[in-house]
């Protein structure tokens, strides 16, 4: 497991440092608090002598029985081991990187090296994390994240921040990868966080793809086939928006869309003929336009494809949405479940794309789609 390092984690916005990467199969899953110990009334009322009343003394009543007692729990710490400014990686120490992403990284760092304090106290009372399933399922509190943030602390096991995409406000995108120490053999669980913020920090994450991993089963890369190589060095993403990268994205899923009779030519999208596809839920890279369409409509399925958010940066425009399935139904209600697309463009075409999913079923929402920018 990699050195955490040292520094302080505030619950300011200048101090928010956060994400950290949790998940609702694993984070509904969270482990219970550990037993509490008894008081001694809990164990039985200890006897003490007592003098005997004088003849014709009434009697003392007696002693009342001590409620119950039980510690309070563990303060969360508020400061947390973490990196100097010198341990960053390379594209954080940039000076034009905010400050907000150098200390998610720290964040991450200090959960990895054994403490799960360093997002807790980032995300105070009041911030959310949302793992896959429905509002239900988050997470909520520092005392509760701390928790579920527990299992990610273990020997042997590596949180590594792939790739965050900031585009100047909120939220923040972060690409995670938790698995074996790297180096290790075994599978690895890839996850989008989006990370939203105020100006009192970290107000929620919501997560998307693989669940918290060390709770479940390692995945099973039976062929081998996701290709997303041993996480080296984290990138940061950014800049203005180039409007026709996100016409491109919006094109993408009208085509893909089974509910719509006027679905523009495949033919005619803006993928390269090197574009790579990587479907985490389904665990397989495909190459080239042909595999990346057919792969992209299988996973969306038949359902209609409500689309809530377009961020876009210079290279990368990230998509969050859900799809609405019929066939998908609670106590007469039609489900539906979440994904993040995010894609890298090069010279205006689509060269690769990571297509996450929330498989939970949460009921369909009702507010109209919010595009931006």
């Amino acid at each position: 497991m990699p050195t955490a390092f040292v520094a302080l984690v505030s619950r300011t916005t200048a101090a928010l440092g956060a994400l950290a990467v949790a998940s609702i199969g694993a984070l509904g899953g969270c482990p219970s608090p550990a037993p509490q110990p008894r008081g001694d009334a809990e164990q039985g009322a200890r006897t003490h002598p007592v003098a005997a009343n004088p003849p014709h003394s009434t009697p003392s009543p007696p002693a009342e029985r001590a409620p119950p007692t039980r510690p309070d729990p563990p303060a969360i710490t508020t400061t947390a081991v973490m990196a100097p400014a010198e341990v960053l990686p390379p594209a954080l120490r940039d000076p034009s990187v905010r400050e907000v992403v150098q200390r998610l990284w720290q964040a991450l760092e200090t959960v990895d090296a054994g403490n799960p304090d360093g997002m807790a106290a980032l995300v105070g009372e009041t911030g959310r994390w949302l793992p896959p399933g429905g509002p239900d399922d988050g997470v909520t509190g520092a005392t509760t994240l701390r928790r579920a943030m527990a299992p990610w602390t273990r020997d042997g096991l590596n949180l590594a921040m792939r790739r965050v995409i900031d585009l100047g406000g909120s939220p923040l995108f972060v690409q995670l990868s938790v698995g074996p120490d790297l180096g290790a053999p075994g599978p690895r669980y890839e996850m989008a966080l989006v990370v939203e913020l105020d100006d009192d920090g970290l107000r929620e994450i919501r997560q998307y793809g693989d669940p918290l991993g060390p709770v479940r089963a390692w995945p099973q890369d039976v062929d081998g086939t996701l290709a997303l190589g041993t996480p080296a060095a984290p990138t940061v993403e950014g800049g203005d928006p180039v409007v026709p990268h996100v016409v491109a994205t919006r094109t993408l899923l009208a085509a893909l869309d089974p509910q719509k009779s006027d679905r523009p030519p495949r033919d005619a999208l803006p993928l390269a003929r090197t574009v790579v596809m990587h479907d985490i839920v389904a665990r397989r890279t495909h190459h080239g336009p042909t595999a990346y369409l057919g792969a992209f409509a299988k996973t969306l399925g038949p359902g209609r494809i409500h689309v809530e958010h377009h961020y876009a940066g210079r290279r990368f425009v990230v998509v969050e949405g859900s799809i609405h399935d019929r066939g998908l139904m609670r106590e007469g209600i039609v489900l539906a479940h979440g994904f993040a697309d995010i894609h890298r463009f090069e010279g205006g075409q689509i060269v690769e794309t990571w297509h996450y999913e929330n498989r939970r079923g949460r009921p369909e929402p009702t507010s109209a789609a919010t595009n931006r920018p």
